[in-house]
């Protein structure tokens, strides 16, 4: 059994329809129940898919999460194909097109917060880890390639782990946020960009070059300070050899 989530497994691509359906259904149960079997059965039942089962054979939790993670990312990726296609969408700037990009990947799971709340302790468990920074490093990827970035080089790692500064906070004050429409995560998120552009600025100063161009903006992430810019720098090349062993490069 492959714990890198079925909706990635290329063998059963012809179920890709149905395990979305399903987990899009187990989300309302996942609360009560949990990430397991049992909300699989109920959200069959809700929306008449048979062998549920036998489509998530064997699956643990993790796997049902990574699930729900690939749903949502097919997601994120076609309403990012959609503004592309926006000429509002040129018009903005880096940092509109990056809050605009986080706020993408998160609003149309609102109703879902409880189902991902429980979500949290399992995808932070040790033996996870690889996947889950993966599937972090895929959203943190799409919404800068949305947003322009074609880099290539050492930079192309930091703007990554940058934006991890920005978007794992966003993440987490969301799950919790009871604010109306979540005013206050997209107040919180403007701030976090806020303090990324601070850090992008020191970067740029740092490394001799801007670290990101367009319409006067510099993105980084939530931290300050010469040794937080060397942590920041040692976290890039980490990030840069984790993925060049999984074989996620970057490319243009």
């Amino acid at each position: 059994m492959s714990s890198m989530g079925y909706l990635r497994d290329k063998t059963c691509d012809s179920f890709r329809d149905e395990k979305a359906l399903l987990v899009r259904a187990m989300l309302q149960h996942v609360p009560r129940l949990g990430w397991n079997v049992a909300a699989l059965r109920r959200a069959a039942a809700d929306v008449s898919v048979p062998d549920a089962e036998l489509i998530f054979a064997s699956a643990r939790a993790y796997d049902y999460v990574c699930a729900a993670f690939d749903v949502g990312e097919q997601q994120l990726a076609e309403d990012l194909q959609r503004v592309l296609r926006e000429k509002e969408w040129s018009s903005l700037s880096v940092r509109e097109k990056i809050a605009r990009g986080v706020r993408m990947r998160l609003e149309p799971w609102s109703a879902a917060r409880p189902a991902f709340r429980r979500a949290v302790p399992i995808v932070m468990r040790p033996q996870h880890m690889f996947h889950t920074t993966r599937c972090l490093y895929e959203t943190l990827d799409m919404i800068w390639r949305a947003a322009g970035d074609r880099s290539v080089d050492h930079n192309f790692y930091t703007k990554r782990v940058i934006l991890a500064f920005v978007y794992v906070p966003t993440l987490l004050f969301w799950l919790r946020d009871r604010s109306d429409g979540c005013t206050r995560t997209w107040a919180f998120l403007a701030k976090r960009i806020e303090q990324a552009l601070v850090v992008g600025r020191k970067i740029g100063k740092f490394s001799g070059k801007s670290f990101c161009r367009g319409k006067g903006d510099s993105v980084g992430g939530g931290i300050s300070g010469g040794g937080s810019l060397r942590k920041l720098r040692m976290a890039a090349g980490l990030l840069r050899a984790t993925f060049v062993k999984g074989k996620m490069h970057a490319k243009p």
